[in-house]
């Protein structure tokens, strides 16, 4: 009975230290720019009108971008650097020195002709999202099209094909990573379906993820 106890007093001390951080994250600064985590990801979308079908390795990469990159040019054919995003206009914070928005990774990746995935994940616990609620608010269509052959696989793991406005289509792979910590998104754009298709353990027949999701 004491053990169970213990475990519902930390639990309340967890909660109530994660909301303490959330109030005092409103009032954190940086000197660093922030950037919407979809704004980001329209960022690294190919417009409709384009002739090309890979991003230039310099997309992102202009004086007053939000990104700040690790990697000078393109070599190996990868490119990475760190980015404070915001979720519904807030950044996720953590506690250092300061209470501070916590920093996400982005990573490049393609051949000499430029860009064809881009990987954005966070590394601190607040970066998961109701990903088709957030679609839906910002009106982009999406259709799933890749899912865990098991409907009760706990956490999102599955590729939906977008269309963004103005913007050719994109495959968006979002998958979760729970722990006794809380919950890490990582969100990666393919701008090709071939690529997006080789996400291994997913399945292109989605008839029952689609079912369970309609009786929730």
């Amino acid at each position: 009975m004491k053990r169970k106890h213990l475990i519902v007093c930390i639990i309340l001390l967890f909660v109530v230290s994660e909301a303490a951080l959330g109030m005092e994250c409103k009032d954190a600064k940086t000197k660093r720019p922030m950037i919407d985590l979809f704004d980001l990801m329209l960022l690294f979308m190919i417009p409709e009108s384009a002739d090309y079908t890979a991003l230039s390795w310099a997309t992102g990469a202009q004086p007053d971008s939000p990104i700040e990159w690790e990697t000078s040019g393109a070599g190996g054919g990868q490119r990475e650097g760190e980015v404070v995003v915001t979720i519904d206009g807030s950044p996720i914070c953590v506690l250092k020195r300061y209470v501070e928005p916590a920093s996400w990774r982005i990573t490049l990746r393609g051949a000499h002709v430029g860009v064809e995935e881009i990987r954005i994940w966070s590394e601190t616990s607040g970066g998961c999202v109701d990903l088709e609620k957030e679609l839906r608010n910002r009106n982009i269509p999406f259709e799933l099209v890749m899912c865990p052959p098991d409907p009760s696989v706990v956490g999102p793991d599955v590729v939906y094909r977008i269309k963004v406005p103005d913007k050719k289509p994109a495959w968006l792979h979002y998958s979760e990573s729970h722990g006794s910590g809380g919950c890490w998104g990582s969100f990666t754009i393919f701008l090709n379906e071939r690529d997006a298709r080789q996400v291994p353990h997913l399945d292109t027949d989605c008839r029952k993820q689609r079912e369970s999701t309609s009786e929730r």
